[in-house]
């Protein structure tokens, strides 16, 4: 009888990622499951629609501890363990948001996003020596459940149809895909680069 130990193709757990001990809890959850930690893809977001001189400090605190914060501090918590076995890669979801300005009041969205791919350039100079690649991903208006309300206004998606190089609104697939490849070996000459996902958006 083969004694070899069945891993789980999925293993799930709840954290709110802007706080440390529940991000070390779901690391740790997933060494004791799979041994090792290969891929990182900080993906957890929120904003929150206000102008600035409206903007609730609160609310605002909230934008920057998930969307800035936990993606720090889910990437402390995997380069521990990827520096250990000197092998990782850390891609980081921010937003063409965070390149140029967009709609009032995404403030806070803008900032956090502009933010992570600063944090995605330094964490690529640190990480280099251990073998650890990472980079972010830029998209733009992305269908899905976030941005349902917005596509459905047929004035904002009459704009930003506009304005963008490929007349569609992208898919998550247009995400996953670059993704998957910034995470295999194909893209193994490539780290602290911010690769943009919008149409050519951000080309106006």
């Amino acid at each position: 009888m083969s004694t070899r130990r069945t891993l789980p193709w999925c293993a799930g757990a709840l954290c709110d990622v802007a706080k440390p001990a529940e991000v070390d809890a779901v690391v740790s959850h997933a060494m004791a499951t799979y041994g090792q930690i290969d891929i990182l893809v900080n993906n957890a977001a929120v904003t929150w629609g206000a102008p600035a001189e409206d903007m609730p400090l609160d609310k605002w605190e909230m934008v920057l501890n998930v969307n800035l914060t936990g993606a720090f501090l889910f990437s402390r918590a995997c380069g521990r363990e990827m520096i250990k076995r000197r092998y990782g890669r850390v891609i980081n979801v921010a937003s063409v948001a965070g390149m140029v300005g967009a709609a009032v009041g995404g403030t806070a969205h803008a900032a956090t996003k502009g933010a992570i791919i600063a944090m995605t350039r330094q964490l690529a100079v640190e990480g280099a020596p251990h073998g650890i690649r990472v980079n972010s991903i830029s998209p733009g208006v992305i269908e899905s459940p976030g941005t349902a309300p917005m596509l459905a206004d047929p004035k904002f998606r009459e704009l930003m149809l506009a304005h963008n190089l490929i007349k569609r609104v992208g898919q998550p697939e247009d995400v996953v895909g670059l993704a998957v490849f910034l995470a295999g070996d194909d893209a193994a000459y490539i780290t602290g680069t911010n690769m943009v996902v919008d149409g050519g958006f951000a080309c106006w």
